[in-house]
């Protein structure tokens, strides 16, 4: 189930968030930077913070090919790439822009 974050996940969220940074895989954001929730979300669009809670365990935060998976269940669909907009470690990175169209809002 996605759901939208509560000051509970913070623990399990921030082990998450932290390990896509040690693995260069998720963000851009220094480890000293995640310290607390109310810092984190402020970088944050309040809204887009999303859990993927089963069994009411906290299982993903990070940006990987299963969140990405995850998305596209939920009805996101991939509308661009930015293409090697990152470079970390020597590895290029892309960025995948993900949107789901509201079913009330413009379907005029």
């Amino acid at each position: 189930m996605v759901r939208k974050l509560k000051k509970t996940d913070w623990d399990k969220v921030s082990v998450i968030y932290i390990d896509g940074i040690n693995t260069d895989l998720a963000t851009r954001t220094l480890e000293s930077d995640v310290k607390r929730l109310e810092d984190w979300i402020k970088s944050k669009i309040k809204e887009s913070c999303l859990v993927f809670e089963k069994e009411t365990e906290v299982l993903g935060r990070a940006e990987n090919k299963r969140t990405f998976a995850l998305h596209r269940k939920y009805g996101f669909r991939l509308f661009g790439t930015l293409t090697r907009i990152d470079k970390r470690n020597g590895v290029w990175r892309d960025t995948l822009l993900l949107e789901r169209r509201s079913k009330k809002v413009g379907l005029d």
